[in-house]
């Protein structure tokens, strides 16, 4: 009796089992379907907004750095310095400017002088006679236009002209006590014009007219001389031929191109 009951309940106990197996199995899937779904939800989260995952993991890393910043040093950085730009104001011209500016300009005028003093101290020797200076004058120790006496005497080279009749010849001869010029024609005076011309200076008169030919001036040498010295040329104007009609003035120039040196020449050549 027992075997026919146990043959009749195993059928049923066996259906019992796999009814609650398959309840077991259903509820795992239940479980890890709502899980997946998590998960699922999850993912989508974080693709919409992915900074929200690692937001606490930033805010670690803010805070960390910002701690080595503190404990870092602080280095001081010196501002640059600006560069200085100096204003240079224009002085006011004063008189001693002036003065120098004078002195420049007149640096060649010394130059000369300087020159001059130079040979005003030369050793004349009188086995070197006749000396030429320039293409104008020449020193020499010999009888003079007025005088029988030897003497140094510069004389220039002679000059053509027109005497208002006929071509003449002009000559100047220098002393250290007169001015002579000589002509081949006889002169005469009371022309208008006539006298002695020194660059833009005022007119020197002639003294008188010696053996006709012959006029000189006395009254002014020193100052006649010192003009030479600087003046680029001497301009001689004189009439002719008193008994004749008068004609128009005649004029001569000279040059007084290396003047200042034949001068010291015949300075040093009168103490020989």
């Amino acid at each position: 009796m027992k075997r026919i009951y146990t043959f009749i309940f195993i059928p049923f106990f066996i259906i019992a089992c796999s009814k609650s197996i398959t309840k077991e199995q259903l509820d795992l899937k239940a479980k890890v379907k709502s899980t997946l779904l998590k998960l699922a939800d999850l993912e989508v989260l974080n693709q919409t907004n992915p900074t929200s995952k690692n937001t606490s993991l930033a805010k670690k890393t803010v805070v960390k750095t910002k701690r080595q910043i503190v404990k870092k040093k602080k280095i001081k950085i010196k501002p640059t310095q600006k560069p200085v730009i100096r204003t240079i104001k224009k002085r006011q011209a004063t008189d001693t400017d002036t003065l120098q500016v004078k002195l420049k300009a007149l640096k060649p005028r010394a130059e000369h002088i300087e020159q001059i003093t130079k040979t005003e101290s030369m050793a004349i020797r009188e086995d070197k006679l006749p000396m030429q200076f320039g293409s104008s004058w020449v020193l020499d120790k010999k009888r003079g236009y007025l005088s029988n006496k030897p003497q140094c005497l510069l004389s220039s080279v002679q000059k053509k002209f027109y005497d208002g009749y006929d071509n003449a010849k002009m000559s100047l001869q220098l002393s250290t006590t007169a001015l002579i010029i000589k002509t081949d024609s006889e002169i005469d005076l009371t022309y208008p014009e006539v006298g002695i011309y020194i660059d833009n200076n005022p007119v020197f008169l002639f003294d008188k007219v010696a053996n006709k030919r012959y006029t000189l001036n006395r009254k002014n040498i020193s100052e006649l001389t010192a003009l030479m010295k600087t003046a680029k040329k001497i301009n001689i104007k004189l009439g002719f031929w008193p008994t004749w009609p008068q004609t128009k003035t005649s004029s001569v120039t000279f040059s007084l191109q290396s003047f200042a040196k034949a001068l010291a020449a015949l300075k040093a050549c009168n103490q020989l």
